[in-house]
C-alpha cells in the first residue's frame, strides 16, 4: 500500500500502530517518523512517536513529541494521558503529571482518565494529597 501511494501518511501510520501493538517499538519509531515526514501535523503520529520513544529507552524525548501533539490538538486525550504516565513513571515529575491530569479534567470533566491513572497520581502524592514541590 505504501509503495502504491508514497505520499500518503496513512500506510506508515497504520504500520507504526501495528508495530506498537506488537511491542516492536524501535520499528514503530521509524514508521512514525515517516508518517510525520509526510504529514507533520498528524496528532496520532506525534503521540505514538512519543510512546515508542518511551518504550525504547528514549523517554526523555517523549514529552517533546507530546507537546507537539498538544500544540496541534490541545484536547487530544491519548496525548494527555501519556503525559501523565511519562511524568509519573519515568520523569517522576509529580507537578507535571498533576498539570496533565488537570488538563485532562478540563477538556472533558465527565469522562476522566481511567481509575488506574488517578490511583497512581494519588499514590505519588501520598496520603496528604498534596503535591510535593520540585521533582
Amino acid at each position: 500500500m505504501a509503495a502504491q501511494t508514497p505520499k500518503d501518511p496513512r500506510p506508515p501510520l497504520k504500520l507504526a500502530s501495528f508495530l506498537c501493538d506488537q511491542q516492536q517499538y524501535a520499528q514503530s519509531v521509524q514508521s512514525n517518523l515517516k508518517a510525520l515526514e509526510l504529514d507533520p501535523n498528524n496528532v496520532n503520529a506525534c503521540t505514538d512517536l512519543g510512546t515508542a520513544y518511551f518504550y525504547t529507552g528514549r523517554s526523555h524525548e517523549a514529552p517533546r513529541e507530546y507537546r507537539k501533539s498538544l500544540e496541534i490538538n490541545p484536547t487530544h486525550k491519548p496525548t494527555i494521558m501519556n503525559m501523565i504516565i511519562v511524568n509519573l513513571e519515568d520523569a517522576h515529575d509529580l507537578p507535571a503529571a498533576q498539570q496533565a491530569w488537570d488538563r485532562l479534567r478540563e477538556t472533558n470533566p465527565k469522562n476522566p482518565a481511567p481509575n488506574s491513572l488517578r490511583q497512581k497520581l494519588d499514590a505519588a502524592r501520598g496520603s496528604t494529597g498534596q503535591i510535593p514541590s520540585g521533582k
